[in-house]
């Protein structure tokens, strides 16, 4: 169940605002040409250019990709109003199941960090907040596009006709609350009354309602659902336990001596500094038309075999991901479609390129880590590499919590200081594999990735 809720005029006081490339906090409007003289804040509109050569909406965008620190102190979307409601919802769905439909930002995470704006449906609003029907306004829809879990959304008036626009492909369920006694115009909805004697904020007590409900259920499922997994052996066990889950190797091996680790980052040095060259210029440069980042990344990721229009293919989808964001299997599709390529690989490259956080695929990985890939004839081959890559997801993920993991990091931290701020994923692939980015501990050692325990 993903849950989607309009968003509410009170904002808390102190939102965090993006701010101009001299200092100038920015408050997002309408129409900037009749918003209040106020010589301390720069008014324009989310999609209008701003003064770092992209538009606002893809400043905010990218800075959400790497919030870092988060300098700016705006907040997520679930804590920028001061109705308790969104944060209630949060806490019991959890952040990835709650989506807020803002009319100045669209349909944005619950985690999506916000800056405060100044936009409103309210008929009686003044015209430089007045956001009409007719309005032209680049919408988020941050909607998983894969999902097709049921759609619940709770609002009405102008925030349902953006919410059936932005949600129109959604491939599953969409269920639409309204307290009125005349159902609402939401093509391809199921529509729901809900009974409320308070039509201002009836919103809220159908959020309240619709959590008691799911509470119930979810208290029910988590008494039959799994622990979580903690080490290797717990997990070997539920991927064998799940349908046509991709096997992975059994077996253990020696923890990789402190030694073997420092020598393995030393060498992984000069990869490092191109690394980081290519993630300083990412944010910078429209890469499908900066040659310098076109050349830095073909080299580092070795695609220079590749012809020079799935090239231009290739960048024209990381220059959208650098604003949409983008998940492994949606990557995967686009270039089958587009180029006729099954490229789980370069997929990868591309996803990990935008969010570090995600690993990358190649043979390196497949072989140290046991899973296979599903062979290039294979009619589900799309399917089943989005499979193999959740697998290897879920493998750093557990190798990160576990000492051994814990300890290369520390070790990275200490051994490379200069390149402590990249993602910690990144800290373990340079460090153990090869992937054409330092010498990898295993690459000469020859021990599997599967044989390396988790946990003492």
């Amino acid at each position: 169940m993903i849950v989607v809720i309009q968003s509410s005029p009170d904002r808390q006081p102190n939102a965090g605002q993006i701010k101009t490339n001299n200092g100038q906090p920015v408050l997002f409007v309408v129409d900037p040409t009749q918003a209040p003289d106020d010589a301390g804040v720069c008014h324009t509109r989310p999609d209008a250019p701003s003064n770092f050569y992209i538009p606002w909406r893809k400043l905010v965008a990218s800075y959400n990709a790497h919030p870092r620190d988060n300098p700016l102190g705006l907040l997520p979307a679930c804590k920028l109003y001061r109705d308790e409601i969104y944060t209630q919802l949060v806490l019991q769905l959890g952040a990835k199941q709650v989506f807020i439909l803002s009319p100045g930002w669209g349909l944005i995470r619950s985690s999506f960090l916000t800056p405060d704006y100044d936009i409103t449906f309210d008929a009686k609003a003044e015209p430089y907040r007045r956001r009409k029907p007719t309005d032209n306004f680049d919408d988020f829809c941050m909607l998983p596009k894969r999902s097709d879990e049921d759609l619940y959304f709770i609002g009405s008036g102008d925030y349902l006709s953006q919410f059936c626009k932005l949600t129109e492909t959604y491939r599953g369920a969409r269920i639409v609350f309204h307290p009125e006694a005349s159902p609402p115009e939401a093509p391809g909805c199921e529509l729901r009354p809900f009974d409320c004697d308070e039509q201002t904020g009836w919103h809220r007590a159908c959020a309240k309602a619709l959590l008691s409900d799911a509470f119930e259920t979810r208290t029910e499922e988590a008494q039959v659902s799994a622990p979580r997994v903690h080490n290797v052996e717990a997990w070997l066990r539920v991927l064998r336990s799940q349908a046509g889950a991709v096997s992975v190797q059994d077996g253990r091996g020696p923890e990789p001596g402190a030694a073997a680790i420092r020598t393995a980052i030393q060498d992984a040095q000069s990869h490092l500094a191109a690394y980081g060259q290519l993630m300083h210029m990412l944010r910078k440069v429209d890469v499908t038309k900066d040659k310098e980042f076109q050349q830095r990344f073909v080299a580092f990721h070795r695609i220079s075999h590749r012809s020079p229009a799935w090239q231009t293919t290739y960048f024209q989808l990381l220059e959208v991901a650098k604003v949409t964001g983008t998940e492994f299997a949606d990557v995967l599709d686009e270039l089958w479609e587009e180029t006729g390529r099954y490229e789980p690989a370069y997929a990868s490259r591309l996803v990990a390129t935008v969010d570090p956080g995600q690993p990358i695929w190649d043979r390196s990985t497949l072989t140290r880590t046991g899973l296979r890939a599903p062979a290039y004839l294979d009619s589900d081959k799309l399917k089943k590499a989005g499979d193999v890559y959740y697998q290897i997801r879920k493998w750093y993920a557990a190798y990160l919590e576990s000492p051994g993991g814990q300890r290369l990091v520390d070790l990275f931290d200490e051994e490379a200081p200069e390149f402590q701020d990249i993602n910690v994923l990144k800290k373990v692939e340079f460090t153990l594999l090869p992937n054409g980015q330092g010498s990898g501990i295993f690459e000469a050692a020859g021990t599997s990735l599967a044989s390396i325990p988790h946990s003492a």
